[in-house]
């Protein structure tokens, strides 16, 4: 197997993003929560902007390790929630089956909430097995 067919991403889809479903999760009126992920990585230029922003930005905090743990979980998630997470469908936060409406604001809220959803999500995002095609990921099986 060649480096091409071990690593290579679809471009289009580390922008417009997957949806990743598989929080084991499915509602009770049978549907299952997905969430459009755009990769979290330098390839996908929305990302790799925005932290480039940030890098600057902090750049002297950085270089005097002053970043504490808890603004680098802050940051993360701002990129996540501005760059990341494109959309989701079928979130619905109780048994009722009345689905809660996709907003930066209501994101931020539920991983607030629910951080191990978030780390879920975070991991998916950054995995570039998710990005390829699936004859890609097929032939890199093989």
């Amino acid at each position: 197997m060649s480096l091409r067919s071990a690593f290579k991403t679809n471009r289009n889809k580390e922008v417009d993003g997957f949806w990743f479903e598989d929080t084991g999760v499915i509602n009770k009126d049978g549907t299952t929560p997905g969430f459009l992920l755009a990769r979290a990585s330098q390839s996908n230029p929305k990302f790799a902007k925005a932290a480039e922003q940030v890098g600057k930005k902090l750049k002297r905090k950085i270089e005097n390790d002053l970043v504490s743990n808890d603004e680098a979980k802050s940051i993360n998630m701002a990129l996540f929630l501005d760059t990341v997470l494109l959309d989701w469908r079928n979130v619905q936060l109780e048994d009722d089956g009345v689905n809660f409406p996709f907003t930066r604001g209501n994101a931020d809220a539920l991983f607030l909430e629910l951080p191990d959803l978030y780390e879920i999500l975070d991991t998916e995002a950054k995995r570039a097995s998710n990005f390829r095609d699936a004859e890609v990921e097929d032939d890199a099986k093989n």
